[in-house]
């Protein structure tokens, strides 16, 4: 009896052994996977993070040219529109010159 007890114990704790082993193989294998994903991950991380900053510096060098060329276009259609209303202004008074109220 004690014997059979005896080869009991040492069988479950061989299985609880090798449960254990495999149990620890898998975790390993499992962690190496998920460090492999962060590496990527974090490689991955970097490239897109370098690619934002080039971005954004094409996003300010072309902020900047979109503000000097609505800068000098504003300029542009102030003078234009200051020109239109002179020259309605010169024809009214010639308009009015050459054909006066009749009274």
């Amino acid at each position: 009896s004690f014997s059979s007890d005896s080869s009991k114990a040492v069988v479950s704790t061989q299985s609880t052994g090798d449960q254990m082993l495999s149990m620890t193989q898998n975790l390993k294998q499992v962690s190496v996977a998920a460090r492999d994903i962060i590496h990527q991950d974090n490689k991955n991380l970097s490239e897109v993070n370098d690619v934002v900053e080039r971005n954004a510096v094409k996003l300010e060098k072309e902020t900047a040219q979109l503000e000097k060329f609505n800068q000098s276009s504003g300029k542009c259609w102030v003078w234009t529109l200051i020109g239109i209303v002179m020259m309605i202004f010169i024809v009214m008074v010639i308009f009015i010159r050459l054909f006066p109220r009749k009274r």
